[in-house]
């Protein structure tokens, strides 16, 4: 059956994303709570990525929730979607 659960901390974050790279380990569903999309480099950027590349599911994926981070584009995005809800009688 293998491991079902692993707590990826900082001690070992890049031998996970090695072991993940190489296929030694695979990964169905990650729970990104760490990766810092502000941060090119961050490890646990990569790890989300790596996953998706191979085909996991990544919850709290760092690419889609980047636009929460930028204020401008997070407002531009709500309002879209209001006037959207409005046109359609939502609201």
């Amino acid at each position: 059956m293998g491991l079902t659960f692993f707590m990826v901390d900082d001690v070992w974050v890049n031998e996970f994303l090695k072991k993940l790279r190489t296929k030694e380990i695979r990964v169905r569903v990650l729970y990104d709570l760490t990766a810092n999309q502000a941060v090119p480099g961050d490890p646990y950027l990569k790890l989300a990525r790596e996953a998706k590349l191979q085909g996991g599911q990544v919850i709290d994926d760092p690419d889609r929730t980047a636009i929460m981070a930028h204020k401008a584009k997070f407002h531009k995005l709500l309002l879209e979607n209001c006037r959207r809800s409005a046109i359609m009688g939502h609201f």
